[in-house]
Order: C-alpha cells, then structure tokens, then sequence
C-alpha cells in the first residue's frame, strides 16, 4: 500500500493539473456542480483560480465538511432544471452503472456547459490496464466505491454526446498524472442554442 502522505502528495499533484486545466473553460463567477466529487477538491481549487460557486455530489462522502455537498447518485441529481452554469463529470462516468443516464441528468439540470473527463481505450490491453488501474487506484480511496468498468473508446463517447444533441466544442488529451500508462480525454459539451462553438478556442 502506498504511505498516505505520499498518496495525499500524488492526488493534490494530479488534481491541480486538472484545475488548472478546466479554468480555461470555466467563466469567473460561474455556478459549477462537480458530480462524482469525491474529496471536492478540483472544484475547491476552481473557486480559488476562477471565483466559481461550486457544488458537489456524489453516492460517497469523503468531503465532511463543504457545506454544498450533497448526497445522490449522478443518474438522479437532487437539483432543478436549469441550477448550474456548468457540471463536472471528472473520471467518474465510468463509474456509473447508467453513463448515458448521467449525462442526461447533467444536461437537465445545467444552463450551459457540461465538461467530461474520461479514460479510453484503444485494445483489449488497454481496457484491461485501465480496469486494474481503476481498482487499485480507487481503493485506496474508498472501499465502497463502484466498479462496473464503463470505460470506452473516445468514438463510443462522441457518439453518445451526439445522441445527446450536443455541440461537442473540445475534445483533448490531458495527463493529470504524466507517468501514468493510460490515456485521458477532456470533452467540453454545450448545449444546443447556448453560443455558438466558434467562441472557445484552444491550442
């Protein structure tokens, strides 16, 4: 097992190049629901870059003392239609029994914005490296946690964004831990009739 120290040092490091990262497509000010949360720590460091209002659920509560946590399962968000600027889904789509269930969920209750972070895979090795990285990794952090394994391929996730009627207007690779061998997609999702995609561009 991995020392918590160094356990602690390795998820700060990861999580603040995912913020880092997101800011760019986060507006200052923005109302952000982080589904999937766990600690909440990438969406705590989005309301320090961005001054973001930022909510979190999730079916685990590792965060005990944010005050906009709330406890629900991402297939059935406890929110209105319409209550945030943009949802997260960071890396935990795969973990959800119904995927495609979530994201309609995150569509309802968001205004705008829906950014997706996945693994995919390209082989069969791939799928299965990914599923023996997810274990052990996500142990170390909770033994409730779920392991259906929905990982797919990065074709799979666009197809399903566009069954959605999404306006798909980033799709990049992102390395939140560099030395780790499997590979990271950020898909940035708007709503149709939010603004046009031409507005968001990224190098």
């Amino acid at each position: 097992m991995i020392p918590h120290r160094i356990f602690d040092t390795i998820t700060n490091y990861r999580a603040n190049r995912i913020a880092d990262r997101l800011a760019g497509f986060v507006e200052p000010g923005e109302t952000i629901l982080d589904c999937g949360c766990g600690s909440m720590r990438i969406a705590e460091m989005l309301q320090e870059r961005c001054g973001a209002r930022v909510f979190g659920t999730d079916v685990i509560r590792l965060n005990q003392t944010h005050p906009n946590f709330c406890l629900c399962s991402g297939e059935n968000l406890a929110f209105g239609d319409k209550c945030f600027d943009s949802v997260l889904l960071i890396f935990t789509l795969h973990h959800m029994r119904n995927p495609a269930d979530a994201l309609k969920e995150s569509l309802r209750v968001t205004r705008r914005r829906l950014i997706v972070l996945e693994d995919v895979h390209r082989s069969p090795l791939d799928f299965r490296i990914l599923k023996i990285l997810d274990w052990y990794g996500n142990l170390l952090i909770s033994k409730e946690m779920s392991f259906p394994f929905n990982f797919k391929t990065e074709t799979e996730w666009k197809e399903i964004f566009d069954g959605l009627g999404t306006n798909l207007i980033a799709a990049e690779s992102i390395r939140p831990t560099p030395w780790r061998p499997s590979r990271h997609r950020v898909f940035v999702l708007d709503k149709k009739n939010t603004r046009p995609p031409s507005l968001i561009s990224r190098t």
